[in-house]
């Protein structure tokens, strides 16, 4: 078990990294688009959000199963929902209906 705190750690740390350089790109990027430096329309790098966010779900919900996967069926059901629900959010889908 300690060995898989250890890397679960470590991949928490290395994708917490990850993301950050993915922000930090997307954030000069925007800045040097608003100071017209660069045409900011013709640079388009949603995918690196994507892979950040896919990133932190996958992260999320490892640890998420080794937190539940010794708990009851019911918390592992509860588990399931949320999992699906939040890689579902990933890829931009809403299961919540629009208010009128």
């Amino acid at each position: 078990m300690k060995d898989t705190g250890k890397l679960m750690s470590m991949l928490a740390f290395i994708v917490l990294i990850i993301t950050a350089v993915i922000w930090a790109v997307l954030f000069v990027i925007a800045v040097l688009a608003n100071m017209n430096v660069i045409d900011g329309a013709s640079v388009n790098l949603g995918w690196l959000r994507l892979i950040s966010d896919i990133l932190v779900v996958a992260v999320v919900v490892f640890y998420a199963w080794e937190y539940v996967k010794d708990k009851s069926m019911v918390w592992k059901i509860f588990f399931i929902i949320g999992a699906v629900i939040a890689v579902l959010g990933v890829f931009g889908v809403n299961l919540i209906p629009p208010v009128k």
